[in-house]
């Protein structure tokens, strides 16, 4: 994503990816959303902190284990994911327009190649 669509919704990069992360995950837990951006649960308790203060998600505890802190995007964090999601559609858009049919094609193949070494080191 530009800056320039950053500046609009007045959210750093990770503070998107988070929200991102969050949209795609049912019962978003702390720890788990910390383990997957490769920070700790204090840098990660920072910035839902600060997403928080800027009213796109909120906290809860879990009812049956306090200890465990769910993440949930808000309305206003729904709305900016989707204005975010919308804008990087636009801008991919541009971007594939300028291609020949041929680089699509390649494009496409090595995608291929990538998730396909993907799933041979998960197996």
């Amino acid at each position: 994503m530009d800056q320039t669509c950053l500046e609009e919704i007045d959210l750093t990069p990770p503070q998107l990816v988070t929200l991102k992360i969050i949209s795609c995950t049912d019962n978003c837990i702390m720890s788990d959303l910390s383990k997957n951006l490769g920070v700790t649960m204090g840098n990660m308790t920072s910035m839902v902190d600060r997403l928080i203060k800027g009213g796109y998600v909120a906290r809860e505890h879990d009812s049956d284990d306090r200890r465990v802190v769910k993440v949930k995007l808000t309305s206003k964090g729904k709305e900016i994911t989707a204005k975010a999601n919308k804008r990087k559609k636009s801008i991919l858009q541009k971007v594939l327009n300028k291609l020949s049919k041929k680089d699509i094609e390649t494009m496409l193949d090595l995608f291929d190649k990538i998730i396909s070494n993907q799933e041979l080191k998960h197996e």
